[in-house]
């Protein structure tokens, strides 16, 4: 019962009010840095501790969640390491955003010390807990009614769409993204090579100049 009401919220009220809620902010001015922040700490920590708890209370295998150990995907995780060290360079120059997904992520760039710390703990706790949730949580709670083929469309889907949508061409990337990742753990069994990713690809961006946007430094700017 716990894990049916678990998976109606992930499934259905999360991308649900994700997507109503990027729709309604349309237009609307941007909420402040630390607040946002702050937001999705709290959501992701409202989703993720109940699903731990579950898990640990059936007394279930961490594999089974993509979190065996020792480490699985060893392989996944040096590319990720490797591949995300190589950009790191890339980023260090001024960086215009090319398209939504990129200024989104340029539009959350901290300015202070508390919005960097903020930033910083956001970063890794989504690249953890979406990846668990979604990813291994889903998967496998679907998986065990659907079979895997359509859990990896439900599961990729929901993730997708929890992304909002800000423009045709955001939405179908973070659905694209959304099953390519799904489908890179149902190959690996691995949620530690994609936590790695997910929490360092925005993290990179602090090394960006962006030149629209807000910019990245230490201290805020004078108006």
């Amino acid at each position: 019962m716990l894990d049916l009401v678990l998976v109606a919220v992930l499934v259905g009220l999360v991308p649900t009010y994700q997507l109503w809620r990027s729709l309604k902010r349309r237009g609307a001015p941007k909420a402040l840095k630390l607040r946002s922040y702050l937001r999705t700490i709290t959501m992701a920590l409202l989703l993720i501790v109940p699903v731990l708890a579950v898990w640990i209370y059936r007394g279930r295998p961490w594999a089974a969640l993509g979190l065996g150990l020792p480490l699985a995907g060893k392989i996944g995780l040096g590319v990720a390491v490797i591949g995300l060290a190589a950009m790191a360079p890339g980023m260090r120059g001024p960086m215009k955003a090319a398209d939504s997904r990129v200024q989104a992520i340029l539009d959350l760039l901290p300015a202070t010390r508390t919005e960097l710390a903020g930033f910083v703990i956001r970063n890794l706790l989504i690249g953890f807990s979406w990846e668990v949730l979604y990813r291994g949580y889903l998967l496998w709670a679907l998986s065990l009614s659907l079979g895997t083929p359509l859990a990896v469309l439900v599961a990729a889907a929901a993730y997708g769409v929890a992304h909002g949508y800000k423009d045709a061409k955001q939405f179908t990337g973070s659905l694209a993204s959304a099953l390519a990742f799904t489908l890179a753990y149902v190959g690996t069994h691995s949620l530690w090579w994609l936590m790695v990713i997910h929490a360092g690809l925005p993290s990179l961006m602090l090394l960006a100049k962006p030149q629209a946007g807000p910019v990245a430094s230490a201290q805020p700017k004078p108006a």
